[in-house]
């Protein structure tokens, strides 16, 4: 900083974005954690699972519990305790950024797979609906973890502990070519080509469900109206994520395309403080799409919420008729019981 104003100016800026982190962001920690494992659970009951559909889904919240817990808990821990073990310990500094990026990828990535899945399902081509296989969902989400990590494993040698100043390191890509190919490659991966790809693939859904909207029923085909229902059912879901993911993420890939246009230009302290804020806000805001993933589907799916309530519901059941029986088993027991002479 130039001045003491220019301090001060930086370190309330700071301390909002801290607090941040430490409210929101601990907030976004545990409604996360439970909408990723209840999204999961639900997903994996026999009746949604026979739905090719329903595997991505699967993987995507699994993929969402890891974005939180791997790369949002360390930061509110962080803001927390004031101590950030990636800042002094290398190997710990390439590993966190490493997760930080493979989590998010994956997560995004699997969110493609399932909407080019419904592309395919929702088809008025009776051969293009056959590719959406089980086995075709197994393979996908394969290949796409594969090739995530193996493609993001130069960071394990490409990312270090810098010092700008004397007291004040952060945890980033090392300095020259390299950083410029990490620096873009992360902004194409991560944000704009999700965006591109789920838009579109959003718009061929909806012209698919507008074809057959439009077609005239055919009776013969009555005996597919539940398998249907449940397809129905998966699209909504699916471009409803879609919808919450494109806002929770244009803001932070808004801001890195703009800091990769002004790089060059000479910015005074201040400007490069409400910047670096900016950054923090729009990152911190990328979590809210996988941390409500399981309301907004309760939100916006008739069908989701029944099988919520009936998952609950088959719980409790089994909990009072397990304790009955048990009851039962012990009053059993004491009547047989033999009498002592």
């Amino acid at each position: 900083m130039t001045s003491g104003v220019d301090a001060d100016f930086d370190a309330y800026y700071s301390s909002i974005s801290s607090r941040l982190y430490v409210i929101f962001g601990s907030t976004l920690t545990v409604i996360g954690t439970i909408s990723a494992i209840l999204s999961c659970i639900v997903f994996g009951q026999n009746s949604l699972r026979q739905n090719p559909g329903s595997i991505y889904l699967i993987a995507f919240n699994a993929a969402n519990l890891l974005v939180i817990l791997l790369t949002l808990l360390p930061v509110v821990i962080a803001n927390i305790t004031n101590i950030d073990a990636s800042l002094y310990n290398v190997l710990f500094c390439k590993i966190e950024f490493y997760l930080r990026l493979v989590c998010p990828i994956l997560s995004r990535h699997y969110l493609v797979l399932a909407s080019i899945d419904r592309v395919l399902v929702t088809s008025s081509n009776t051969l293009t609906r056959q590719r959406s296989t089980h086995r075709l969902a197994y393979w996908s989400i394969a290949g796409v973890t594969f090739i995530t990590v193996v493609f993001c494993s130069h960071l394990l040698v490409g990312v270090n502990i810098i010092q700008l100043y004397p007291g004040f390191n952060f945890c980033h890509y090392e300095a020259g070519n390299y950083m410029s190919f990490a620096v873009y490659s992360n902004l194409i991966i991560t944000g704009i080509e999700p965006c591109l790809l789920l838009s579109m693939f959003a718009i061929l859904t909806l012209k698919n469900l507008h074809r057959i909207h439009v077609r005239p029923v055919n009776t013969t085909v009555t005996v597919m109206n539940t398998h249907r229902s449940k397809d129905r059912t998966l699209t909504i879901i699916f471009l409803s994520e879609i919808m919450s993911f494109i806002i929770s993420t244009l803001p932070v890939v808004t801001m890195e395309i703009y800091q990769q246009i002004t790089q060059y230009q000479i910015k005074d302290a201040r400007r490069e403080v409400i910047e670096r804020f900016l950054m923090y806000v729009t990152f911190l805001l990328t979590f809210v799409h996988p941390a409500t993933s399981f309301y907004l589907n309760l939100t916006v799916s008739k069908a989701f919420r029944h099988n919520t309530i009936q998952l609950f519901y088959k719980g409790g059941r089994y909990d009072i008729t397990h304790g009955s029986q048990s009851q039962n088993l012990r009053a059993i027991t004491i009547a047989v019981r033999p009498i002592k002479q």
